[in-house]
């Protein structure tokens, strides 16, 4: 074995078990609106038959805020990348039930697929709604928020592209602020009297968060070159 390559730190642990209607869906439904690593680079207007801005949400969860994006926004495309089958299940039968042309799935590690399949400066933005926080200081590495990550980000940007952020764990969101404010290639945007619900749907996770008590903070940053 050659021990001269660096492991990769996943900032996800697989939980898989679904349902028999999520295990239906993805059977039913992933020939339709799921995407299988192409040998190259994705070509959006290949995918979705048209020229328009595409929006990707790094790991959707159950899809809930996805679907009513994509339905509020007709005109641009949304991709989900997500690794938990359950939530991929949940929401092919969304997509299928509302008859959305303009969002698509895909299942696999984001970073992976950043580097891979996914062309430099193609994306209008890019959303990281409460990511997993990782909270004990032993496990902080594998946060998804890091230097090379946010390099990453920002490549796939377009010129004046946005990285959306939102965590409702106080350590983390100090965090994201600390590996944003470091980065010359991101510039924060000033929120105060913007309506979030107009950008970011609130998820039954935020909701049961704010019933707990907890401060929801939404963290949006401008690609500046």
């Amino acid at each position: 074995m050659n021990t001269n390559l660096k492991r990769e730190i996943k900032s996800f642990v697989l939980r898989s078990r679904m349902t028999l209607s999520q295990r239906l869906s993805h059977e039913q439904f992933w020939p339709l609106f799921g995407i299988e690593p192409p040998l190259n680079m994705l070509n959006f207007e290949e995918l979705y038959q048209r020229s328009a801005p595409t929006i990707l949400e790094i790991g959707f969860g159950m899809g809930g805020s996805l679907v009513e994006l994509a339905e509020k926004n007709p005109e641009i495309n949304f991709l989900g990348i997500e690794v938990h089958k359950p939530g991929i299940g949940a929401l092919l039968f969304s997509i299928q039930e509302k008859q959305l042309s303009n969002l698509k799935v895909i299942c696999g590690d984001a970073k992976e697929w950043l580097n891979q399949h996914i062309a430099d400066h193609s994306l209008a933005a890019i959303l990281l709604f409460f990511p997993d926080p990782w909270p004990k200081r032993r496990q902080q590495k594998r946060r998804i928020v890091q230097t090379p990550f946010v390099d990453l980000v920002q490549r796939k940007l377009e010129a004046s592209g946005y990285f959306h952020l939102a965590t409702d764990v106080m350590s983390y969101a100090d965090h994201m602020r600390d590996v944003m404010s470091k980065h010359q290639g991101f510039g924060i945007i000033n929120t105060a009297g913007i309506s979030l619900n107009l950008i970011r749907p609130k998820t039954k996770f935020e909701q049961k968060g704010e019933r707990l008590g907890h401060t929801i903070t939404d963290l949006i940053y401008r690609k500046t070159i």
